[in-house]
């Protein structure tokens, strides 16, 4: 499998880390498993959140382009099926 890098200089690691945490609504401290509104520190800690991040972020792209073109091809399909099939006088 390819293997994808990203090389950000390390004065700008920070910069873009906060920004996609940001973007991604990473929350340092959540809601305990008690359920009674106590905040424990978020076991996924932001490098790995914002790893998980730009993962689900390029899985979705893919799944939305595959998406898009099944739907090109099914509806390709459904119109030469009308074409063939429904005879309107």
């Amino acid at each position: 499998m390819p293997k994808i890098t990203l090389d950000i200089p390390d004065a700008q690691g920070p910069r873009v880390a906060n920004a996609v945490a940001r973007h991604y609504d990473y929350q340092p401290k959540i809601e305990g498993p008690q359920g009674d509104g106590t905040l424990i520190d978020n076991p996924e800690n932001k490098q790995a959140f914002v790893k998980r991040m730009l993962i689900e972020h390029i899985m979705n792209i893919v799944a939305a382009q595959e998406a898009e073109e099944a739907a090109r091809d099914a509806r390709r399909e459904a119109q030469q099926k009308t074409q063939n099939e429904v005879v309107i006088t």
